[in-house]
């Protein structure tokens, strides 16, 4: 019976060592690509002239987002955590038939004028910046930086797990070493 439990465990641990690899490789290339990403600049944005039809805000007081449908393109141009980028009132005074100026990611460009909804990286009207680039570009980078240091725990966190299931595989418990050595340093002398 004693053998049955032992390769249930190494059962489990196999399992835990090969889902923890294939996580690990995941995190490895999300922080990769984050890393590598290029930041929103002017060189791969492109500006719009638009005519506001209507703007939206689903919920105005968490301000997580608007949206403003124009009468050239039929999109819905949004703007996600606008209560951290701009301040709401500027964009609560909108208009119908009121032009503005918008800038959009060029990743988006292809296919532009066929999605129901595009993010926008600045925004402004002939009175204000509505959204400006460099707060945009600001809010990003930081929102950046998270992600790195989120994924860099969360690869070190699959990689220790990785670490200890090779380790279990070989015979090595190092908890269990861990607590031997504690229990030999709490012995009385004789």
């Amino acid at each position: 019976m004693k053998g049955a439990i032992t390769m249930k465990r190494k059962g489990l641990t196999v399992f835990v060592l090969v889902v923890s690899l294939v996580f690990l490789i995941e995190s490895i290339g999300s922080l990769v690509m984050i890393v590598s990403s290029e930041g929103i600049s002017e060189n791969n944005t492109t500006e719009f002239r638009a005519t506001v039809a209507k703007i939206e805000m689903p919920n105005p007081r968490s301000g997580e987002y608007g949206r403003i449908h124009t009468e050239e393109y039929g999109t819905m141009l949004t703007l996600a955590e606008i209560n951290r980028i701009i301040d709401i009132e500027a964009f609560k005074k909108l208009q119908a038939g009121q032009e503005v100026l918008f800038r959009i990611d060029n990743v988006w460009l292809e296919h532009f004028g066929e999605m129901d909804f595009v993010g926008i990286v600045s925004l402004k009207s002939a009175e204000e910046d509505i959204v400006s680039f460099s707060s945009y570009s600001d809010y990003m980078q930081q929102q950046r930086h998270a992600a790195i240091a989120t994924n860099a725990v969360i690869a070190f966190l699959l990689l220790s797990a990785f670490v200890h299931c090779v380790l279990l595989l070989r015979g090595i418990n190092v908890f269990r070493r861990f607590n031997k050595n504690k229990e030999t340093t709490n012995m009385p002398s004789v």
